[in-house]
């Protein structure tokens, strides 16, 4: 049976759950804030530039 829509935003991958030290996850947060974005979008932002610099 297939999930009802309960709105919000649409699913743009699969989940991808870790666990991260305490200082990288504080430091992330602190890049979010800054940029004005959440915690998913900056780790999303900063894979992406990570994985750009290894191509």
């Amino acid at each position: 049976m297939p999930k009802p829509n309960l709105g919000g935003r649409p699913e743009i991958g699969p989940k991808v759950e870790i666990r991260l030290p305490a200082d990288i996850a504080a430091r992330i947060a602190e890049l979010a804030k800054e940029e004005g974005v959440n915690r998913s979008e900056m780790i999303r932002r900063l894979l992406r530039e990570a994985l750009a610099a290894h191509t």
